[in-house]
């Protein structure tokens, strides 16, 4: 499992993202809240770990020291990720989390915030939301792509097309009622846009 906490406008970011993975390739994020990590079976001290983390390290950048060396109140954007699971050896079965790498910029799961921020916002029927990356056709606009993901939608639900650049790459956003019906809602929004000739079709 890999999430991730994030700084957004100097301030810590509520909840925190899961990469979406294909093996060891990037496909999007979903937001996670302590209640919905709770209702997928996982260990909440782990989810607390990290937050507390988050918090040390927002914390450092507003510390005296870090008057002294120049970086004071300078973390405005930026992600850790965090790694969860079995390291086996002395540790056993146990499930460990550590911080892995360091995005002090910005980052993929940008574009999940910034949607799941708007959602908030709205105040929205569904607040969990996720995003997920795809190859548009070479002919694919903007506007076919948003009108085929805006009317393949229940009307409690919201999407939308992030980026669609023709032959390069695109991205899709949607909510859900608990995380995993936000991230099958993306999987199903490429699957539709493929069928409308809006998407490459994935290999394999």
């Amino acid at each position: 499992m890999a999430p991730s906490g994030h700084i957004r406008n100097g301030a810590i970011a509520p909840g925190m993202t899961l990469q979406i993975l294909d093996r060891f390739s990037w496909e999007g994020n979903a937001y996670i809240d302590r209640p919905e990590w709770e209702r997928c079976g996982l260990a909440v001290d782990l989810y607390d770990d990290m937050l507390r983390a988050m918090h040390d390290i927002h914390a450092a950048f507003l510390s005296e020291a870090s008057t002294v060396d120049g970086s004071h109140g300078g973390l405005v954007t930026g992600g850790v990720d965090f790694a969860v699971g079995h390291v086996g050896g002395v540790f056993g079965d146990r499930v460990l989390t550590g911080a892995i790498d360091f995005n002090f910029s910005s980052h993929g799961a940008e574009l999940l915030r910034a949607f799941h921020e708007q959602i908030t916002a709205e105040q929205a029927p569904e607040h969990y939301t996720a995003t997920r990356v795809y190859r548009p056709t070479g002919t694919a606009t903007l506007a076919e792509t948003r009108a085929a993901v805006l009317t393949s939608i229940p009307l409690t639900a919201r999407a939308e097309v992030i980026a669609c650049v023709p032959n390069r790459w695109g991205m899709v956003a949607s909510t859900g009622t608990h995380m995993n019906q936000a991230m099958e809602r993306t999987h199903q929004l490429v699957d539709i846009l493929t069928a409308a000739g809006l998407a490459r079709k994935t290999d394999g």
